[in-house]
């Protein structure tokens, strides 16, 4: 398998500086197949040792697809920052109606799906009407189709993306997570670090659609779960919440 693409970028400079970090942008049915990060925002030496100081690389990708990748795309710890005052800021990638599927075994046998986008230590990615999907409908292996979103301390939103012409928009594409082993994995050792998940749909997912651990203060509302899928199976849940606290869960 492929390594895909490395966005190498400046942990201690702003992505709001001209030229700091380096960008992919995709569109126009871009397609990246068959590698083991299709993107990844870290600089790799030939040994694949990372180079933390590399961190800090934009994506953002508009109608394209992640197709039979180990990992679509992985975010590596970098927080944005004002360039003038320090602050916080959130990281300017992006995801729209973008695909992220796995169809047929991956190329190399040995891997197994992990995630369509991972992310470790970052803040404020925005993830608007994608699909998370396997179609291999294996159930024997369901435990090893991987996961929509897979995060460790990261407060990222997945949320609804406009495709109306007018304001207020009217018209919306939702985000759906269907046939994973989760929809969306989320552990913390940053309890602060929280998800906002409004109105996505999850469908057949082996475990739960939605897991948190160790999350403070996430909100899941407007959400759509199926779990009918593998009542026989046992395991399955829609939302799982495990040490969190001061959630938002609503009109589910």
């Amino acid at each position: 398998m492929r390594h895909g693409i490395e966005v190498w970028g400046n942990r201690y400079a702003s992505q709001h500086t001209i030229g700091a970090q380096g960008k992919v942008i995709l569109k126009n049915n871009a397609i990246i197949e068959n590698s083991i990060d299709g993107i990844v925002t870290i600089r790799k030496d030939s040994n694949g040792i990372l180079a933390w100081n590399y961190t800090g690389g934009i994506v953002q990708a508009t109608n394209s697809t992640f197709l039979n990748c180990k990992n679509g795309a992985t975010f590596l710890s970098y927080h944005n920052f004002h360039p003038s005052t320090g602050n916080t800021l959130n990281n300017i990638s992006f995801f729209k109606n973008c695909v992220f599927k796995i169809d047929a075994q991956l190329n190399d046998a040995t891997k197994i799906p992990d995630s369509g986008i991972s992310l470790y230590d970052i803040v404020g990615l925005r993830i608007l009407g994608c699909d998370f999907i396997n179609t291999t409908n294996d159930l024997v292996n369901s435990g090893r189709r991987g996961k929509g979103i897979l995060s460790y301390d990261a407060k990222f939103t997945v949320d609804d993306l406009c495709t109306g012409i007018t304001y207020p928009c009217n018209i919306f594409k939702q985000n759906t997570f269907t046939n994973l082993e989760y929809g969306v994995y989320c552990s913390n050792a940053n309890v602060f670090y929280a998800p906002y998940i409004n109105h996505a749909k999850f469908k057949g997912n082996r475990f739960d659609g939605v897991h948190l651990s160790g999350v403070y203060y996430p909100t899941i509302q407007n959400c759509d779960f199926d779990v009918s899928s593998y009542f026989d199976y046992g395991a399955a849940g829609g939302l799982y919440l495990d040490y969190c606290k001061y959630y938002a869960v609503q009109n589910n």
